[in-house]
């Protein structure tokens, strides 16, 4: 299967159909992450959704609920609670599951990176992938990299990576904790494909600067990165994430004349000598 070139979230409920918005969410990515045990989901990604990749989004810790420091008991149990709930909300019995994968989030204070790593392998057993998802001010330590296989994770999501919530950009300073996560990742693409994701989430009332936007993507084009860049209520409402997702780099000042369209027009009338003659004639009459 391809490499995504897209990716977008949307982890609100669905319509049953899903309503206009939703359903353009469904077929705007390659890859979507989406909330396998909202209202809706599993129907509408396995009905509508036309992207490659479908993830459903684990928040382990509110599911197990289990600490790093709980005994040997109390652990089984949490895989168990965990085993239950991919059985329940992305391997239906009777049906073929639409996902293609599964997103493990909020995973480090519930189980250590060992442990972490036997679950990996029971998901891959059940045919999924896995991609594991991180976020700031502390990403993943260089300690936790090592002890993590990063070789059975197909990819990874860093949250917040380059843009914080309050718009503003994230300096080199507070980038300089993702910098053990970007290796291990640059280490796996010497061997294999692995995506890197940015999922940048700001908060609804801020206006996201053009500088900010124009220098986390070209940023991402140093890491080869796929992003998503949208409002904190764009994750659970398909209208504001259709029409408030920043899909592509915004353009600068009469960037617009490299379009390609606008190219090809140029080129028409560059090369067009009737309507050159024609002009002539008219502003020689004239």
């Amino acid at each position: 299967m391809e490499q995504p070139k897209s990716f977008g979230v949307y982890l609100g409920s669905f319509n049953s159909p899903p309503s206009t918005h939703q359903s353009s969410l469904l077929r705007q990515w390659d890859l979507i992450v989406v909330n396998p045990a909202g209202a809706g989901a599993f129907e509408a990604v396995s009905t509508q959704c036309t992207s490659a990749h479908i993830l459903g989004r684990i928040e382990v810790e509110s599911i197990v609920q289990c600490g790093l420091g709980s005994d040997a008991a109390e652990i089984i149990r949490a895989i168990g609670t965990f085993a239950q709930f991919l059985t329940t909300y992305l391997k239906r019995k009777n049906y073929d599951s639409p996902f293609t994968g599964v997103l493990l989030a909020e995973w480090q204070a519930s189980f250590s990176p060992v442990i972490c790593n036997e679950i990996v392998k029971f998901i891959n057993r059940l045919g999924f992938d896995v991609y594991l998802e991180v976020s700031g001010p502390n990403f993943l330590s260089a300690k936790q990299c090592r002890e993590l296989s990063m070789e059975l994770f197909k990819g990874i999501i860093c949250r917040n990576g380059s843009i914080l919530e309050d718009g503003d950009r994230r300096n080199c300073f507070q980038m300089d904790n993702m910098q053990p996560i970007l290796r291990a990742v640059a280490a796996q693409n010497c061997l294999r494909d692995i995506t890197l994701m940015m999922w940048e989430t700001i908060q609804d009332n801020v206006r996201l600067d053009l500088s900010v936007a124009k220098r986390s993507f070209v940023w991402y084009r140093y890491c080869s990165a796929i992003s998503w860049i949208g409002p904190k209520s764009a994750l659970t409402d398909a209208k504001v994430a259709y029409n408030h997702t920043v899909a592509d780099e915004p353009l600068g000042s009469l960037m617009w004349l490299k379009n390609d369209k606008i190219i090809d027009v140029q080129e028409v009338w560059r090369l067009n000598d009737s309507v050159s003659l024609i002009l002539f004639t008219v502003c020689h009459r004239s």
